[in-house]
């Protein structure tokens, strides 16, 4: 969430440890495809309960990828470098402090002092739908 205290710093948040240890467990190949798999079953399990649903309920269809990515016979990967999502509630995205803290969030500096570039994202309106 976008309040939430490990994105905010004046030197290096939190948040980054948190990245890096992401990061160093799914550059392990051994790692990441236990991820996939665990991706794949959680992907069957969505398939299968949203069959069951929408025989007692009005419940929409998941969407194709899910279906997709649930299917043994279809590549799902993992990328080994994790990305920053934060959840935004619409009262802090329009502060200039939040946008500064958002561009020391998006570049990171290595030991060496050269620029490490981590992927970043958001999303608001949570509770009322997602938009990017």
């Amino acid at each position: 969430m976008i309040n939430d205290g490990r994105l905010r710093s004046r030197t290096i948040p939190k948040v980054f440890k948190q990245v890096e240890a992401y990061e160093l467990f799914l550059a392990d190949d051994s790692n990441r495809q236990r991820v996939v798999e665990a991706y794949r079953r959680t992907c069957k399990l969505l398939r299968d309960f949203n069959v069951v649903a929408r025989k007692i309920a009005h419940v929409p269809p998941i969407d194709d990828l899910i279906v997709e990515a649930a299917r043994d016979d279809r590549r799902l990967d993992v990328t080994s470098r994790p990305r920053l999502l934060i959840f935004d509630d619409g009262a802090k995205r329009d502060e200039s402090a939040w946008q500064r803290h958002l561009l020391r969030l998006s570049v990171k500096r290595r030991a060496n002092g050269t620029p490490d570039r981590h992927p970043i994202g958001t999303l608001s309106g949570i509770g009322s739908g997602l938009s990017r």
